[in-house]
């Protein structure tokens, strides 16, 4: 009985300790697009997040994957700036659920772990939530979300609203505007 308990429990910390190399291993490998920093510098002091996370999960077929996730910084607080612009407020959208009910906005990077430990980056996507249920995913090109993840691009730039009469900001705000109008009437409403 306490043969079975103990190799219970070391089969459960290799299996922890397994799932920590693999993230590990992404988290410390280094692209070409910047050899100065690690996935994991770059991912985790990426100016767009409020906060990251790694995960481990297995498939049903067996299939590893690790999973980084960025909780977006700023996003409510840009939408009600986008709402409150004059270029926006005068519109029938204004107050609407597309600006104001935003609550979560995440970036999220799935990585394939091979079977010769190598890994690549299958797939990026946007995720968005709103007050009322609705949910949605936006497929990201990979390439360029790398880019802006080593590059540091900021996604809600609160600086890009503060002149709210300079026509950058204007122009800002109605391009914000649109893309999540149309983005909520695409969302589908959450189970």
């Amino acid at each position: 009985m306490k043969l079975r308990i103990m190799a219970g429990l070391i089969i459960l910390l290799y299996a922890a300790s397994a799932r920590a190399d693999m993230i590990d291993g992404v988290k410390g490998a280094i692209l070409s697009i910047d050899r100065s920093m690690t996935i994991g510098q770059a991912f985790d002091g990426w100016a767009n997040c409020a906060s990251t996370e790694w995960k481990h999960v297995q498939t049903d077929r067996g299939q590893n994957i690790v999973i980084s996730i960025c909780h977006m910084r700023d996003a409510q607080e840009f939408l009600s700036r986008v709402a409150s612009s004059p270029a926006v407020s005068k519109t029938d959208n204004t107050g609407a659920i597309h600006l104001h009910g935003l609550r979560k906005a995440m970036v999220v990077l799935q990585w394939n772990i091979n079977l010769d430990e190598t890994f690549q980056l299958a797939y990026a996507e946007g995720q968005y939530a709103w007050s009322d249920g609705k949910y949605i995913q936006v497929p990201l090109d990979s390439d360029d979300t790398i880019s802006q993840i080593y590059n540091d691009n900021v996604t809600f730039d609160l600086s890009g609203l503060e002149a709210s009469d300079d026509l950058s900001a204007l122009k800002t705000a109605q391009a914000y505007d649109r893309i999540f109008y149309a983005m909520y009437l695409d969302a589908t409403q959450s189970r």
